[in-house]
């Protein structure tokens, strides 16, 4: 059962008098517009309580969205209920492909990686922003980031 109140959210290892103050109206904010948006009732929803205490551990914002999303929540709705860009989930979700933590082939589809990845073998010092000249608006900036941190060899400016 997720949590309702401040009450329920302390009763979680890790959350704090703190935490509790610093977080705890926007995570059950987020939980109860999750709820709201998704038609669920309380009592079906997956026990989300490891995964804030997973992120309240962190207190990093690439790991609530590592959580959120782990916990079946779309990058959309985490840009909506967190009140952050999309860019800027994405950026994070990217942050756990290049770490490992995330599979790639989550966001890109085989295909659309290995035409990603040969164009990079093929211009080892393209920019961003060169292959999203090459590519138009086939791909999106996000989609070039991921697959040009699949080899973590290399890091591209913007």
């Amino acid at each position: 059962m997720l949590p309702r109140t401040k009450k329920q959210l302390s009763n979680i290892g890790g959350i704090g008098k703190a935490r509790l103050q610093k977080y705890g109206n926007e995570l059950l904010e987020l939980i109860e517009n999750f709820c709201q948006e998704e038609h669920a009732s309380l009592s079906t929803m997956p026990n989300i309580s490891s995964s804030i205490d997973a992120a309240r551990e962190s207190s990093s914002t690439r790991h609530i969205s590592l959580h959120l999303y782990r916990n079946g929540m779309p990058p959309e709705v985490i840009a909506r209920e967190r009140k952050l860009s999309i860019s800027t989930i994405r950026d994070h979700l990217t942050h756990f492909v290049e770490t490992g933590e995330l599979e790639i082939s989550q966001f890109l589809d085989e295909a659309t990686l290995n035409e990603l990845l040969h164009y990079f073998a093929a211009n080892p010092e393209s920019t961003l922003s060169a292959a999203k000249g090459h590519f138009g608006d086939k791909y999106e900036y996000w989609q070039l980031r991921m697959a040009s941190v699949k080899d973590s060899r290399r890091q591209l400016p913007a």
